[in-house]
């Protein structure tokens, strides 16, 4: 008798037999069978696009690994993308507002069938506007499932291509999204985001 630990299951296409009844309302299996039989298709998908940025995606590290280690940038001017109603938007907006470093919501929806058409229309709508220094994109965690849509190629050349910098602060740090690879700044949460950009801001000022 094999068994498989939450571990070996992740990200696997799984084979199982078994019988289907009912108990208590709902309909239940008693698996007689249970096979590992490949990647999931999913994952697949994921790992085939990083493979295609993959050049990029290690320059972008090179990157947030010098601004780490050197001299942090100053912006002043922030174009957030994100949805009104979004907590991690609203903290981020308020915070920036404390600490009077401007902040424009550029409303997006962050989990429909039309959240990545919409986030790539506003990241060239900023970029053509050529009146902020920074885009921050902020929604909170969800499941592998609501955050996939991050992962889209279109999303990532999209980041690439802008003429203004932009940071990502979506999901869960574990995430590894597409969209954060080839970022110019990875947050883990949207108020982390905007204590870094103070922080940075504040520092600059300093010097």
């Amino acid at each position: 008798e094999s068994f498989f630990t939450e571990e070996d299951l992740k990200d696997k296409r799984i084979l199982v037999v078994g019988t289907l009844y009912t108990s208590e309302g709902q309909v239940k299996m008693k698996a007689t069978h249970i096979e590992i039989v490949g990647e999931s298709t999913i994952l697949k998908r994921k790992n085939e696009w990083e493979k295609q940025f993959e050049d990029i995606i290690k320059n972008k590290e090179s990157q947030r690994d010098y601004r780490r280690n050197n001299s942090p940038v100053s912006y002043q001017n922030i174009a957030l993308i994100s949805s009104e109603h979004a907590q991690g938007c609203i903290d981020f907006i308020n915070f920036m507002k404390l600490k009077n470093i401007s902040t424009v919501l550029y409303e997006t929806h962050m989990q429909n069938k039309n959240t990545v058409s919409e986030i790539i229309k506003q990241i060239e709508t900023i970029n053509e506007e050529e009146k902020y220094d920074l885009i921050c994109i902020v929604r909170g965690g969800g499941n592998w499932k609501d955050l996939f849509c991050y992962n889209s190629p279109q999303l990532a050349q999209t980041i690439i291509d802008s003429k203004i910098d932009i940071g990502t602060a979506i999901g869960h740090t574990d995430n590894c999204l597409l969209c954060d690879q080839v970022a110019d700044i990875v947050f883990a949460t949207p108020t982390e985001a905007a204590k870094r950009i103070v922080s940075d801001f504040y520092s600059v000022q300093k010097q």
